[in-house]
């Protein structure tokens, strides 16, 4: 089981697109100009360690107050949340929507607006609304949009402005920099710094606003095992140094990119084949391409703990940044601990960051990569539960039943492995159950307890899973009654009651609904049963309602 793989961080990227053309209509990728756009200043700030800014998305005959994602990796001009995407209206024969703020005027072609791919939104908005001033989060702009554009980014003033073609000056930038760096590379939707490291080796850093952790591309590096490199800045000279700004996360990083590329063609050879059996054509604009690679190797990746430390000047189309420091150090030694154990897949020096960095921003992380291993190296339960009630430690009450939920759902998820870890399921899933009554998340208590349920019902434990199951049925979703009657129908059956199970097993079908491979499962139930039970039984027209 690639369990590891399950908990690593993952960025929206190729595979979402590739899946959202089944269910959604077929969107034009951006390629665009986003004409008519004069950009401006924004105030922002970085919360979840992205890049947020208040604006207004208007149309003739629409309006939001929100907060929007800057995303130089995400690669649509725009998506918005699921929820909200739906809801948008433009007027007759309008095209763009407008994103304003007091002194910032950007448009987005309607065309390359598209719904958003993952739960980004919502989840930084459910996370950190008191930060935001109830104002929620319902989008994400991306480096279509982005790239019509210099960027002056100064995170430690908190603001952000994007400057029209032609503004930004080189001999200006230069002036007003410490370091003034040309031969800026765009390879497809990347951005590429030149950086100097190890005494004038030269490589590039790929511009990134998506997370905090700046990483470091071991694979090129001298001495691979060590993830460290001393001497790195900026450039073509030692003007400005990089590597003494904030500890760097050494990562495996061509191998990753290349194991994205596998596994997202497989997802797209598996999509081709869907949409052909529809008699629908693949959309070329989605096909999944190579990673993008500059002239030289890439030895960074940016994140917020350098991105924060210096104001940064960029204009991707005149090739040149130019760079200030703005603060002496981010860098912390929690975060160098953490990413050697992370690196060396170091199980215990692991645990030991964790308890020696109790409330450090990277203690949910470190439990997810410590739980991951130790599904891998069948570290005991107790171990394991006693890592996530860290992670249970830095999450506010209300999160709490769905920061252990999310590690149910991810461990039943597998199920070649699923039974090697019932007793594991179980407890994980009766310890989030416990959290319910505070939870700003309670509809996912039903799927809770009927994984409870079933993994009670593989230990031959009916009756335990039983009332788990009747449990998520009075208080779950009433469009998966059908699934509710499946698993009452299971227990009962296991339990020796033939009738109730037949009538449990009859109203799931009569409901509709069910998965094929329950439906199929449950109509073999009734020509199992059916034998043994008396017609004239009152027990066949059993109340069902109640299981």
């Amino acid at each position: 089981m690639d369990s590891r793989k399950r908990f690593s961080v993952r960025s929206i990227g190729a595979i979402a697109t590739l899946l959202c053309v089944l269910v959604a209509p077929i969107y034009v990728a951006a390629q665009q100009s986003a004409s008519g756009s004069p950009g401006g200043a924004l105030d922002i700030k970085v919360i979840g360690d992205k890049i947020l800014a208040r604006v207004e998305l208007q149309t003739e005959v629409w309006f939001k107050d929100t907060h929007v994602i800057v995303d130089y990796d995400m690669p649509y001009a725009m998506m918005i949340q699921s929820c909200v995407f739906g809801n948008v209206r433009f007027g007759e024969g309008e095209t763009n929507m407008r994103i304003l703020n007091e002194n910032f005027r950007v448009e987005v072609p309607r065309a390359e607006i598209v719904p958003e791919q993952g739960t980004v939104c919502g989840e930084l908005t459910g996370k950190y609304d008191k930060h935001l001033d109830q104002i929620d989060i319902v989008a994400i702009i991306g480096w279509p949009l982005l790239r019509e554009f210099g960027m002056t980014l100064d995170i430690q003033e908190e603001t952000l402005a994007l400057h029209p073609e032609g503004e930004l000056v080189a001999a200006d930038v230069r002036a007003e920099s410490e370091s003034f760096v040309e031969g800026v590379e765009v390879i497809g939707g990347s951005v590429f710094v030149p950086v100097n490291y190890n005494g004038g080796q030269q490589a590039f850093m790929k511009m990134s606003t998506k997370g905090y952790h700046t990483v470091l591309n071991r694979e090129i590096i001298d001495d691979r095992n060590a993830g460290v490199v001393d001497e790195a800045y900026f450039g073509f000279d030692d003007t400005t140094k990089i590597s003494d700004m904030a500890a760097l996360y050494p990562q495996d990083l061509y191998t990753n990119w290349w194991n994205d590329y596998a596994a997202a063609k497989e997802e797209e050879k598996q999509i081709r084949a869907a949409l052909e059996e529809q008699g629908r054509t693949f959309p070329e604009e989605y096909a999944v391409t190579t990673p993008d690679q500059p002239s030289s190797d890439v030895l960074l990746v940016s994140g917020m703990s350098i991105l924060s430390g210096y104001r940064i000047v960029l204009d991707p189309s005149q090739g040149f940044i130019g760079v200030t420091r703005t603060t002496n150090s981010n860098y912390s030694d929690a975060d160098f601990q953490f990413y050697m154990a992370a690196a060396a897949e170091d199980q215990e020096a692991l645990y030991t960051y964790i308890e020696e960095n109790q409330t450090d921003r990277n203690v949910e992380e470190a439990v997810s990569e410590f739980f991951s291993l130790g599904l891998e190296n069948e570290t005991s339960q107790d171990r394991l539960v006693s890592a996530i009630d860290y992670g249970l430690a830095v999450n506010e009450e209300r999160r709490k039943f769905m920061y252990v939920a999310n590690f149910v759902f991810d461990v039943y998820s597998d199920v070649e492995s699923r039974d090697q870890f019932t007793d594991l399921i179980i407890t994980l899933g009766e310890k989030a159950l416990e959290f319910t009554p505070r939870s700003d998340q309670p509809r996912f208590k039903q799927q809770v307890r009927s994984i409870v349920g079933d993994r009670y019902l593989a230990r031959n434990e009916a009756r335990e899973a039983y009332s788990h199951f009747l449990a998520a049925a009075f208080q779950g979703d009433p469009e998966l009654d059908s699934i509710s009657h499946f698993d009452r129908g299971r227990a009962l059956e296991a339990m020796g009651q033939e009738a109730r199970a037949y009538a449990n097993y009859d109203k799931a079908l009569n409901l509709g609904g069910l998965p094929q491979s329950q439906s199929e499962s449950a109509t073999e139930a009734l020509e199992r049963l059916r034998p043994k039970i008396d017609s004239d039984s009152d027990l066949f027209e059993s109340d069902t309602q109640g299981g």
